[in-house]
């Protein structure tokens, strides 16, 4: 689940006004984690780089670490059988 598609993604405050794309990467590169943002396009490109024009406030670094649920989108890799499941 991308941020287009994250209903989350529009409930935070944004005290940046940026996309909730860029609010994304920018909470990950904030926290001194590396970033790989894959883009098949020039545009795409030219958006991504924009993580570095801005900082999120406090109340938006907050509001999305919350959004963190411990469970996957996809699958439970804590679980024994997926290994069957993944081959």
């Amino acid at each position: 689940m991308g941020a287009k598609t994250n209903t989350y993604g529009r409930l935070l405050p944004n005290t940046a006004k940026a996309s909730p794309k860029l609010c994304m990467l920018r909470w990950i590169v904030q926290r001194g984690i590396i970033t790989l943002a894959k883009t098949i396009c020039k545009e795409g490109v030219v958006e991504n780089i924009k993580v570095l024009d801005f900082e999120l406030g406090a109340e938006d670094m907050a509001a999305i670490t919350t959004l963190d649920t411990n469970t996957s989108s996809f699958f439970d890799h804590r679980d024994p059988n997926i290994s069957e499941v993944a081959g």
